[in-house]
């Protein structure tokens, strides 16, 4: 696994593991990918008005983008949030959460992990977001 800085010209990190069947210099198509920002502040916005405005934004869009899983609340190990699930040219799914610490402390993750040759890469998606904790 790779850790880098986030490419998109926002801060943040990457972690990727690519499969078996993966070319270099692609897109990814095999493998793992989740893309962390940094932990940042909303003023007076929500958690869940922040994420309606990403998926509005996604929803300007539909010949690029379908909206599979609409905003629905969620849970990943101790951190309450907000996901959605898009596809275009793949699955992905965003996860808003909040910091158990500090509750001005959000973070956003894309997940755009992809297992078409059954590598359990959901499996080890779901133990790296379930082990994911802001420090205070």
């Amino acid at each position: 696994m790779n850790l880098r800085e986030g490419g998109d010209g926002n801060p943040g990190i990457s972690l990727s593991l690519f499969g078996p069947a993966q070319k270099l210099d692609t897109e990814l198509y095999d493998g793992i990918a989740l893309n962390f920002s940094l932990p940042f502040k909303l003023g007076s916005r929500s958690l869940k008005d922040y994420a309606q405005e990403k998926i509005n934004k996604d929803k300007e869009m539909p010949d690029l983008i379908i909206i599979e899983k609409d905003l629905e609340e969620i849970t990943v190990g101790d951190l309450k949030g907000y996901t959605y699930t898009v596809s275009g040219l793949g699955t992905f799914q965003y996860l808003f959460l909040q910091s158990q610490f500090k509750t001005d402390n959000f973070v956003e993750i894309s997940n755009l992990t992809s297992d078409p040759t059954n590598q359990g890469f959901a499996q080890i998606v779901e133990q790296v977001l379930a082990s994911f904790k802001f420090l205070e």
